[in-house]
């Protein structure tokens, strides 16, 4: 059986042989650093939207230097690195970089494919929860790529992986993640909203929490600024608020005209948000929920 978990202590740069670099949200970069674009001839055309992979083995003198100052200098200002995302391999760079490109798509129900921008650490993170351990070691191709540390919230996080001999658990229905992976922009625009959460774990719950009323929410809202707010008010008056009288004849109104929502929900008071409150209590109480 697969394990995953994330060490005490990230590992050092001097670990890791490859960095991938989201070209989106890179810097100024040395002209000199030997960047292997992480695109298919059919992917070319928008190379501007795919990574880099770079070989830290590769390096001279100069820009290993100029790579470890930059690592350092993030580490204590919290400032963005050159790139969010280091690898341990001995694999050779073909061989990383073919794994890497097949991991950048991922198909629906209908067999129709997605880019999956698992080089975003904000996407990754919660790629590695939705995902079984199972599933996650095969999409990550950890026998060759063992080891993923990724910078998020302002510091370096290492995911590693264990086996033993115990069976695996029932694989979960295979379009499950892909349904949860929509959710990733919506999650990640709800958290942007809260105080940053550094204890991984913390923050694994509370993503949870935003999926579960995400995916309740979306039965009647259909708007994503309406979803967004549904969702934080969730957070913040509790994940049964909807249940309450006001809001059930709110969503089932008006929830499908855009905005309706937003602007309602806005405009009440604490004395409107206490008796929503009473009103999911009170059918708590009454047993109507398991």
């Amino acid at each position: 059986m697969i394990t995953r978990f994330y060490r005490p202590e990230p590992l050092p740069l001097s670990a890791h042989q490859y960095l991938v670099i989201d070209r989106l949200s890179a810097g100024p970069l040395p002209d000199t650093l030997p960047l292997t674009e992480l695109v298919t001839p059919l992917t070319a055309p928008q190379a501007h939207l795919y990574p880099w992979l770079l070989s830290l083995n590769t390096l001279s003198v100069a820009d290993w230097i100029w790579l470890e100052e930059q690592f350092r200098l993030s580490a204590k200002n919290g400032g963005h690195p050159p790139g969010c995302l280091l690898l341990t391999s001995h694999q050779p760079e073909s061989v990383v970089r073919n794994h890497l490109i097949n991991m950048l798509f991922i198909s629906d129900e209908q067999r129709k494919r997605h880019m999956l921008r698992w080089f975003d650490p904000r996407v990754l993170f919660h790629l590695c929860w939705m995902a079984d351990a199972r599933s996650l070691a095969d999409m990550l191709h950890i026998r060759d790529m063992p080891d993923w540390t990724y910078w998020l919230n302002g510091r370096w996080q290492t995911l590693s992986f264990d086996k033993d001999n115990a069976p695996e658990g029932e694989s979960p229905e295979p379009h499950r993640l892909f349904n949860q992976l929509q959710h990733i922009g919506l999650i990640n625009d709800v958290l942007a909203f809260l105080p940053d959460e550094a204890d991984l774990s913390q923050l694994e719950q509370l993503s949870q929490q935003i999926l579960h009323l995400a995916e309740t929410g979306k039965n009647w809202l259909s708007y994503s600024r309406d979803l967004r707010e549904f969702v934080l008010h969730g957070i913040k008056y509790g994940p049964r608020f909807y249940e309450s009288e006001m809001i059930q004849s709110l969503v089932k109104k008006y929830g499908k005209t855009p905005g309706v929502y937003y602007q309602v929900t806005r405009s009440w008071n604490e004395e409107q948000w206490r008796t929503v409150n009473h009103g999911a209590v009170r059918k708590e109480h009454k047993g109507y929920f398991i």
